[in-house]
């Protein structure tokens, strides 16, 4: 289930638990997922042209997850970070300045 995001502000309009900020940004984005049970968790990050910028995985988490991506050495643009969690599948525009 994709994420949809309001692009006038930016914000998530569903219910998933995830908030990435702050987005626009300058390449460096807090991610906090809330509502977690013993969930492997990991995300890559790619580029328009589907090249792949950047991938970490976190193993199996619970309850509340805080990370920061840094993107700061890509050029500016628009790159999309493909989530997942436990085979669920979210995708978030990260716009960077």
């Amino acid at each position: 289930r994709p994420i949809v995001t309001d692009i006038a502000n930016n914000s998530f309009l569903s219910n998933a638990g995830i908030n990435v900020y702050p987005n626009p940004g300058y390449g460096a984005y807090n991610v906090a997922i809330s509502g977690l049970s013993n969930t492997e968790l990991s995300y890559r990050i790619i580029d328009l042209s589907g090249k792949e910028i950047k991938r970490e995985s976190f193993g199996k988490r619970s309850g509340e997850f805080n990370t920061l991506v840094n993107i700061e050495d890509v050029s500016s643009g628009i790159y999309m970070m493909i989530l997942n969690r436990d085979g669920v599948t979210d995708h978030i525009k990260l716009c960077k300045f």
